[in-house]
């Protein structure tokens, strides 16, 4: 582990070693583990993390990818990944008291973590891609057509699976919702 220099691997399961790593640093002051867990800190938030905080760019396997790899269209992002680089983020905080770390935690907290949930509680959402994985969803909408025809009327929708989609709405509401609360709990 103190040799190693870049994130990699599966995104949550690395979230939740690195902060374990910063944990025993922070206990024992060993100077390897601080060296090493600062080395892949900077690696990931450096070249790693898509603009919302997001990790974990490639689908298969759930992990990061290599040095800015970070497609649009296959872009995992899962939202535990989320939640454990927030935890990072924080340690790391507390480790050597720097801002950076609170800033990239802010960022995943807001665009990656609580936009997972839905604002009725029953919705979640895993994977947060930056593009539909397909173009777009064919569906049929029932519309009268001569009859013996064969024609079939469709419309192209939305299909709701990335970040940009339309039919994403239930997380634009959940940020509105959060952005609101704040705005009013928060003082200054």
């Amino acid at each position: 582990m103190t040799d190693q220099d870049v994130a990699e691997g599966h995104a949550v399961r690395a979230m939740y070693l690195y902060s374990g790593i910063a944990d025993v640093a922070a206990l024992t002051g060993d100077k390897q583990f601080l060296d090493a867990i600062d080395r892949i800190w900077d690696n990931m938030a450096g070249k790693k993390v898509y603009v919302q905080g997001g990790i974990g760019a490639v689908g298969s396997g759930e992990r990061f990818g290599g040095d800015y790899e970070l497609p649009n269209r296959t872009a995992y992002n899962e939202t535990c990944a989320a939640i454990g680089e927030v935890f990072w983020n924080q340690r790391m905080f507390l480790l050597h008291g720097d801002a950076k770390y609170i800033d990239l935690l802010e960022k995943v907290l807001y665009n990656g973590l609580l936009s997972g949930v839905g604002l009725d509680g029953n919705r979640f959402f895993i994977p947060m891609p930056w593009r539909c994985r397909r173009e777009r969803h064919i569906r049929t909408r029932n519309r009268r057509v001569p009859a013996g025809s064969n024609v079939v009327v469709v419309r192209r929708i939305c299909c709701g699976c990335c970040l940009r989609c339309r039919g994403i709405s239930m997380r634009r509401k959940t940020m509105n919702y959060i952005s609101t609360f704040l705005s009013v709990t928060v003082p200054g």
